[in-house]
C-alpha cells in the first residue's frame, strides 16, 4: 500500500513539473480542438452524419374500415397512400446534403475562431511579458534617479521639482508594472483553460516569426481561391441551404395526386376483381395554401445570397485594408529601428561609463531612453502580429489546409 502511495505522488509530482516546466506553442494552438465552443456543433454534425437522407417517396400509409351493422358482408377495408410532391425526395436528399456541409463548415469557422483566439493569446502573452521585462529595467533606472536627486537635493544648484518628478516616475512605473503582471497572470489562466490544465502552467520560451519575413510574406501576398476561404465557404453553403430549402418547399406543394386508395368489399369478394377498388385524389391548382411559405423561403434566400455576395466584397476590402495597414505599421517600425541604430544609444553609453566626471544623471537618461525606444518597438511588434493574424483570418490562410502555426519561423504543422 505504501509502495502504491509513493507511486501515485511520483506520478502526480512528475506531472505537476511538466505543467511548471510549461507547453509548447504547438500543443496550445492544436489545443483549439477541444475547445468548448466546439461540443455542440460537434454532435449536430454526428447527429446529421447518422440520420438518413432518403426522403420517402409516400408521406403517410393509412389503413381505412367501414363496417356496417357489423354484418360481414357489409365490410370494407382499405389501404390509402399519399405521396409525395413532384421532385420532394429528390430535393429533400439536397437539402440534407447542404445542411450537413454547412454545418461541417459551421464547424470549421468555429474551429477557425478557437484557433485565431489562441494566436492573439499567444502574441500578448510574449509580448506583456518583454513589456514588463523592460518596464521592470525602467524602473532600475528610475530608482537610481531618485536616489541621486535624494542626495544632491541640499545642493545649491539643486532644483526641487526634478525630485517631485522622479518620485512620480517611480509612481508611475509601480503601477504600469502592477498592470502588466495582472496582464501576465489573466493570459497565464487563459493558457491553463484552453489546456485543460488544473495546475501553473507556462508557454515555453517563443521565439516568434521576425518582422522581416512578415514583411517578405506581405510581398508575396497571394489570395487562396474563395472556395478555401472558410468564411467564404461557408456563407456559400447557408445560400446553397436556403436555396434547396425553398426548392423543396416548392416541391412540396406540387403534390398533384393527393391520394390513392385500395378498398376490398367483403360483399363482392366472390369475384376479387369486383370486390377491389382504386381510388384517387387529384389537387386542382386552383387555391395554394402555402403561398406564404413558398415566398418566405424564397425572400431567405435571396437575403443569404446578398449577405454572400456583400461578404465577399467585405473581405475583399478587409484583405486590402489589413495589407496597407501593415506595410504602414512596418514602415513605423523600421523608423523605430532606425532611430535605434542612427543614436548607437549602447556605444555611447559605453564611452560615456568609462569618463571620469560624466554626470550619471545624464548616463540614467541616456538608458532611459533607450529602454522608451524598447518599448515602443516591442509595442509596435505586437501591433504588427495582431494584424498579421487578422490579415490571415480573413483571407482564409489561418485555416488553409494542411494546418500550419503561422507564428513560427518554419511553419510548423499543426495537430488539428
Amino acid at each position: 500500500m505504501k509502495r502504491m502511495v509513493v507511486f501515485l505522488c511520483l506520478i502526480l509530482a512528475a506531472s505537476s513539473v511538466s505543467w511548471a516546466e510549461g507547453v509548447s506553442v504547438t500543443e496550445f494552438l492544436s489545443s483549439a480542438a477541444q475547445d468548448p465552443t466546439l461540443h455542440f456543433q460537434n454532435e449536430k454534425v454526428s447527429f446529421l452524419e447518422g440520420s438518413r437522407p432518403n426522403t420517402p417517396l409516400i408521406r403517410e400509409v393509412e389503413f381505412r374500415a367501414r363496417i356496417d351493422e357489423f354484418s360481414e358482408s357489409q365490410q370494407r377495408y382499405g389501404v390509402r397512400f399519399s405521396p409525395t410532391g413532384w421532385g420532394e425526395t429528390r430535393n429533400g436528399r439536397r437539402v440534407y446534403k447542404a445542411r450537413l456541409e454547412y454545418n461541417e463548415a459551421q464547424l470549421e469557422l468555429l474551429l477557425n475562431k478557437a484557433l485565431k483566439r489562441r494566436y492573439r493569446v499567444l502574441i500578448d502573452f510574449t509580448r506583456t511579458q518583454d513589456l514588463l521585462d523592460l518596464n521592470r529595467k525602467m524602473m532600475e533606472v528610475a530608482e537610481d534617479r531618485l536616489d541621486i536627486k535624494r542626495k544632491s537635493i541640499n545642493d545649491l544648484d539643486s532644483d526641487p521639482t526634478a525630485l517631485v518628478a522622479a518620485e512620480d516616475d517611480i509612481i508611475q512605473l509601480q503601477l504600469d508594472i502592477i498592470d502588466f503582471e495582472n496582464s501576465v497572470r489573466d493570459l497565464e489562466d487563459e493558457i491553463k483553460t484552453a489546456m485543460g490544465a488544473d495546475g501553473p502552467v507556462s508557454l515555453e520560451p517563443v521565439d516568434l516569426i521576425d518582422i522581416d519575413a512578415i514583411k517578405q510574406a506581405i510581398e508575396n501576398f497571394s489570395h487562396p481561391p474563395e472556395e478555401e476561404n472558410i468564411h467564404i465557404r461557408r456563407a456559400h453553403l447557408s445560400t446553397e441551404l436556403a436555396e434547396n430549402r425553398y426548392n423543396l418547399e416548392k416541391a412540396e406543394n406540387r403534390r398533384y395526386l393527393s391520394f390513392f386508395q385500395f378498398d376490398y368489399e367483403m360483399d363482392e369478394r366472390r369475384d376479387f376483381e369486383e370486390a377491389m377498388i382504386l381510388r384517387f385524389g387529384i389537387m386542382l391548382p386552383i387555391v395554394n395554401p402555402n403561398r406564404l411559405d413558398i415566398d418566405r423561403r424564397k425572400l431567405t434566400s435571396l437575403k443569404e445570397k446578398s449577405d454572400f455576395e456583400n461578404l465577399r466584397r467585405e473581405i475583399a476590402g478587409d484583405i486590402s485594408f489589413f495589407l496597407r495597414d501593415l506595410e504602414r505599421s512596418i514602415k513605423q517600425y523600421d523608423i523605430l529601428l532606425g532611430r535605434k541604430a542612427a543614436s548607437n544609444a549602447e556605444s555611447s553609453l559605453e564611452v560615456f561609463q568609462r569618463i571620469e566626471g560624466t554626470n550619471p544623471l545624464k548616463l540614467l537618461k541616456m538608458k532611459k531612453s533607450m529602454l522608451k525606444t524598447e518599448v515602443a518597438i516591442t509595442k509596435m511588434k505586437r501591433r504588427i502580429l495582431r494584424k498579421y493574424v487578422n490579415l490571415l483570418d480573413v483571407s482564409g490562410k489561418l485555416f488553409l489546409k494542411p494546418l500550419r502555426n503561422h507564428l513560427s519561423t518554419n511553419l510548423e504543422p499543426l495537430d488539428l
